[in-house]
């Protein structure tokens, strides 16, 4: 898991429910990456800490990344390339902000990340449980669980894996939050584009179409 590789999983996430006219905001949170899962490969499982730290785990047990990438058939030149991928990565320096709009046992708001500061993802009105946490499933597959009070905590959940977030929350000041058009934003020709050329909003090959663009 690289830092990349975070961004493009927040890339996906952005492109996963679409934007709409959002007025006023109760809470600003600032989240920062927390912890990624892998999923399973062949028994193989690794995992990473915002400090860039790795373990990886080999049917429950740690081992070396050498045995665990190896029972997942990778070869000893892929394994070195990833490694070397990924070594002094620091992913502390994931960050993003919630903005948050809370109406009774519902929660809706926005969300930029530091890699995507003027590509903000909208997210409409869902209703928290008993708990007072948010899950749902995004068109790309993504499912996010969000809990929001004097801290947010973000859980992005798919077929890559399983990344967290989290940070404090304060009363939020529109004159301390930059505010950016996104009419003429990179996302939103991303999207234009695609479905210029033939792709369907939702689908995972939209979805590969827009991160395309986006990353190149």
């Amino acid at each position: 898991m690289t830092r990349s590789l975070i961004i493009k999983i927040l890339c996906v996430f952005l492109i996963g429910f679409p934007s709409f006219a959002l007025a006023n905001y109760d809470k600003q949170c600032d989240v920062s990456f927390q912890s990624y899962v892998s999923p399973s490969i062949a028994g193989c499982v690794f995992s990473a800490k915002k400090s860039g730290d790795l373990s990886f785990k080999l049917s429950g047990r740690n081992v070396t990344p050498k045995k665990c990438f190896s029972a997942a058939g990778m070869a000893d030149e892929q394994i070195n390339q990833f490694m070397e991928m990924v070594k002094g990565e620091n992913f502390v320096g994931e960050k993003g902000v919630l903005l948050i709009k809370e109406q009774g046992d519902l929660i809706s708001g926005k969300m930029t990340t530091n890699s995507f500061p003027n590509e903000g993802m909208d997210f409409p009105p869902l209703k928290k449980d008993f708990s007072g946490t948010v899950k749902a499933t995004l068109d790309t597959g993504i499912s996010i669980k969000l809990k929001v009070k004097k801290s947010a905590e973000l859980t992005l959940a798919g077929d890559f894996g399983t990344m967290r977030l989290s940070g404090p929350c304060r009363k939020y000041n529109a004159s301390s939050t930059p505010t950016t058009s996104t009419s003429s934003s990179k996302l939103d020709k991303a999207k234009s584009t695609c479905a210029e050329i033939g792709f369907t909003a939702g689908t995972e090959d939209y979805g590969k179409c827009v991160l395309k663009m986006m990353v190149n």
